[in-house]
């Protein structure tokens, strides 16, 4: 178990699963950095947070420092993390934050899905594809976003899906929702699926904001009527 510090939270990772490239984020403090910036530029103490891709609990754990653990729900695929965002969470005082261990998909057919898990847990996806990576295959419950955003009510919601946001909000999203933070995966898709994903999210409303959005990390907010 290798233990370090970001953003003055306390972390441990399992030796297995810290690879060569995350340790280098790590150590150069550049893991998830365009994400935290986008956090602290739009998170606001009153909002609750839905988070999808719960990597190992860091962004969870900032979002519970400033809004409070109550108000954070971190969504997360991969088996092998689910137990290393709660100890992150509780190593920092935040063990009240809701960790779920599911995969979001646009509309639930049944009710698991299939994941896939290389060595490098950040790049764990709905597909295979492309994937260099040796992986195994793994059957996790599934949870249609439309009804995760219904039930949890987010004010603000940051998306890491690996790919899988080409097919997201294809559906209307619920009034309270004022901000999306959204990582783009552009080596995973051509140029017109983030088109579409733009193209949808005007139609629900929002606009993008150029505060907060960084390379492949983009914000939108909702536009006031």
């Amino acid at each position: 178990m290798t233990a370090f510090s970001l953003s003055g939270l306390k972390l441990t990772l399992p030796d297995a699963l810290l690879t060569e490239p995350i340790q280098n984020m790590i150590d150069n403090g550049w893991y998830e950095i365009e994400e935290m910036r986008a956090l602290n530029r739009h998170l606001r103490t009153e909002d609750r947070f839905l988070e999808i891709g719960g990597g190992m609990g860091f962004i969870a754990a900032l979002s519970a420092r400033k809004v409070s653990p109550e108000r954070v729900t971190t969504v997360e695929a991969n088996p092998d993390m689910i137990p290393v965002i709660k100890k992150n969470l509780a190593d920092n005082g935040f063990e009240a934050a809701e960790v779920i261990h599911a995969v979001v998909v646009p509309e639930v057919k049944d009710q698991t899905a299939q994941f896939f898990l290389p060595r490098s847990f950040w790049a764990a996806s709905v597909t295979a594809d492309g994937m260099e990576e040796a992986h195994r295959e793994v059957t996790v419950p599934a949870i249609s976003l439309a009804d995760l955003l219904e039930e949890k009510q987010p004010t603000v919601l940051m998306v890491d899906a690996e790919g899988a946001e080409t097919n997201f909000f294809t559906t209307k999203l619920p009034e309270v929702l004022r901000q999306i933070i959204l990582e783009l995966h552009p080596d995973k898709y051509p140029a017109s699926s983030i088109q579409k994903i733009f193209r949808r999210l005007d139609q629900n409303g929002f606009v993008y904001q150029p505060n907060g959005s960084q390379g492949a990390v983009v914000c939108f907010e909702r536009i006031s009527q």
